[in-house]
């Protein structure tokens, strides 16, 4: 410094002014947001900014150059919790450094449960409770082996574990919902449910009673011509009996075919006719003729006649719900005074042509609606409980459904008959007669088993004498007459009752033996001699 007076004096000293660096460099830019929470497996390291990007968020006073170094400390990481925190050294270039150190945090976890998809198909299993179903599976790889698929973001899928439990419902069947949980190493879990049905399938085994033959007198109860038992696989089942006459019970067509009525449709055409074997025989539209008309209900009638051994099939084309010319076919068979132990109906469809049978009635038994199958068929069997279809009537309507297609043997239904049966002869007595009782065994699931106990009712027992038989006429005092004053037939037969019916038989004499029969309907014999002495 310099001081200087009004003659140009000069007095001079030094000051010493020392310049330093002492403030840290100053953040100007935007600091990075911690990255916390992230749903991620554990990374190999930090994403912690590098030391460049980090510098360049800084502004130093004097304009020198910032230095940055970073140290990451990682905590006690693994898939389900990790950290990386990275602690960054800002410098300018007299090492005045930024404090506090600033940081950043870089942590997150496996948040994922994991996914499923695919489906598991129903599965049905015979059986009577819930104890049926199949053991659950414990095994990504088994679950994958019934149709799913399992990824994990973090856990390989030998250690993802599996773990199930059921829930039942219902009867008949029991519906098993089955609840899948597969849990990842972090406790993160997906559920899939599957179907299981428990169905009890199997039908009583039922014990017939021995068929019987009793009197006419007496009981036709069970308790004296004996009951049927049966068992079941699922508990205890109810076991009736129904004497009516003609029933149906289901059975298995035997093949062999005797006699057939067809409707069909296919490439060729329709189809109305009447079979013997495999042989066509009259057809109400033999030359393919479009009679019927696609989704019309016809009302039809296929029938058997026992007797005279034809077979008929009618169609109401016009609806006028009469079979009228054009309309019924017959065809004679050689089967006159024969049956058939199976009558059945045979149907079948495909994707694009079918058929329906509604209201169908045999032999005045309604046994309901049928639809023939995109696939398959259906194949009903009946037998009747006196053993044999002496006759055979059945009713409905049929509808052909859908559109051409392909193939003649869709769109059909048959009406069958097989085994041929003698049709026995009635009985000379008109009290001698047989009940088919048919016992029926049914299980809570509703399956039935058949069987049919033949009781034979006879009338062997002759008639009873009820009345005061008249006392014999002895010493009369009297010429020989012509003949005896015994009393008459209608006079005897008023004296006795019959087990079966009272007073219902005829008394005869026998020449001029002076003895007297009384035989009742069934020729049941009560002989009686009235000796007269002539004097």
């Amino acid at each position: 410094m310099k001081a200087t007076d009004a003659c140009g004096n000069e007095s001079f000293c030094v000051q010493k002014i020392t310049v330093q660096d002492i403030v840290a460099p100053v953040l100007t830019g935007a600091w990075p947001a911690d990255q916390t929470g992230v749903n991620a497996c554990m990374p190999s390291g930090t994403n912690a900014p590098d030391n460049a990007t980090i510098a360049a968020l800084y502004t130093d006073a004097c304009g020198g150059a910032i230095t940055v170094t970073q140290n990451t400390v990682a905590g006690s990481n693994s898939n389900c919790s990790w950290s990386f925190v990275t602690t960054y050294t800002v410098k300018d270039a007299c090492n005045n450094t930024v404090s506090p150190s600033p940081t950043y945090t870089y942590s997150g976890g496996d948040n994922s449960a994991p996914v499923i998809t695919g489906t598991i198909a129903p599965g049905t299993v015979a059986g009577c409770d819930a104890s049926a179903a199949p053991a659950a599976v414990t095994t990504v790889a088994a679950l994958e082996g019934l149709g799913l698929s399992i990824l994990d973001n973090c856990t390989a899928d030998g250690d993802l574990v599996v773990t199930s439990s059921d829930a039942a419902a219902g009867s008949c069947p029991i519906v098993i919902t089955r609840t899948y949980t597969v849990t990842d190493a972090c406790g993160k879990f997906s559920t899939y449910e599957q179907t299981i049905n428990v169905n009890d399938n199997t039908a009583p085994v039922l014990t017939c009673a021995a068929d019987e033959t009793i009197g006419c007198d007496e009981s036709t109860d069970p308790s004296n011509t004996g009951s049927s038992t049966a068992t079941d696989n699922c508990g205890t089942p109810t076991v009736t009996y129904s004497d009516a006459a003609g029933q149906l019970l289901p059975s298995t067509f035997p093949g062999g075919t005797a006699l057939q009525g067809r409707a069909r449709w296919g490439n060729s055409g329709f189809e109305g006719a009447l079979y013997i074997g495999g042989t066509v025989g009259p057809n109400l539209n033999p030359a393919g003729t479009p009679v019927w008309v696609i989704g019309t209900a016809y009302k039809f009638e296929y029938a058997y006649n026992g007797t005279t051994g034809d077979q008929t099939l009618s169609i109401d084309f016009n609806g006028d719900l009469s079979y009228g010319a054009g309309e019924v076919i017959t065809q004679p068979t050689a089967f006159a005074g024969q049956g058939f132990k199976h009558f059945s109906i045979f149907m079948s469809g495909n994707a694009t042509r079918g058929i329906t049978l509604n209201n169908f009635v045999v032999n005045g038994v309604n046994l309901g609606n049928f639809v023939s199958p995109a696939t398959g068929s259906i194949d009903k069997d009946w037998e009747n409980s006196a053993g044999l279809f002496s006759n055979v009537t059945a009713t409905g309507t049929i509808t052909f459904t859908g559109s051409p297609g392909t193939g003649d043997k869709t769109g059909r239904i048959w009406f069958r008959t097989a085994t041929p049966v003698i049709i026995p002869p009635a009985p000379i007595c008109p009290q001698n007669y047989v009940v088919n009782r048919v016992w029926k065994a049914t299980d809570a699931c509703g399956n039935e088993s058949f069987c049919v106990q033949k009781i034979t009712v006879q009338d062997i027992v002759a008639p009873v004498l009820t009345g005061a038989w008249p006392a014999d006429q002895t010493g009369v005092n009297a010429c020989m007459p012509s003949g005896t004053n015994a009393p008459d037939n209608a006079t005897i037969a008023a004296l006795y009752t019959d087990a079966w019916r009272s007073n219902n038989g005829n008394a005869k004499h026998r020449g001029g033996q002076q003895q007297q029969l009384f035989m009742e309907f069934c020729d049941d014999l009560y002989e009686s001699k009235m000796p007269v002495t002539i004097r």
